[in-house]
């Protein structure tokens, strides 16, 4: 069961759903394993993400938090994005929410 906060934002809320749907989908166990929470992200994150929106975001902002807000996605959902995205490209990612260094 999934159960979304009153007053909670509305992008987070349509992203907690997107997570836990593509849980159910899935079929993954309750609980919280790192492979089932990653996968979670990264389906969640494909849906809600337009590559093309997000190519011409990257172009204008150069920080990751700007472009999530954007977006309309959690850090968390575009941390998983960017890198199934560079990882199947074979790049490194270079931008990022806080930019952390990978």
């Amino acid at each position: 069961m999934t159960f979304l906060r009153q007053g909670q934002r509305v992008f987070v809320g349509r992203c907690v759903l997107t997570h836990e749907l593509a849980h159910a989908e899935n079929g993954d166990p309750v609980g919280h394993h790192p492979r089932d929470e990653a996968r979670a992200n990264r389906v969640a994150a494909e849906r809600l993400t337009n590559p093309r929106e997000l190519s011409e975001l990257v172009r204008v902002y150069p920080d990751g938090d700007q472009i999530c807000r954007e977006l309309g996605i959690t850090r968390e959902l575009f941390t998983a994005y960017w890198r199934s995205t560079a990882t199947a490209a074979g790049a490194i990612p270079a931008i990022l929410p806080n930019r952390p260094n990978l």
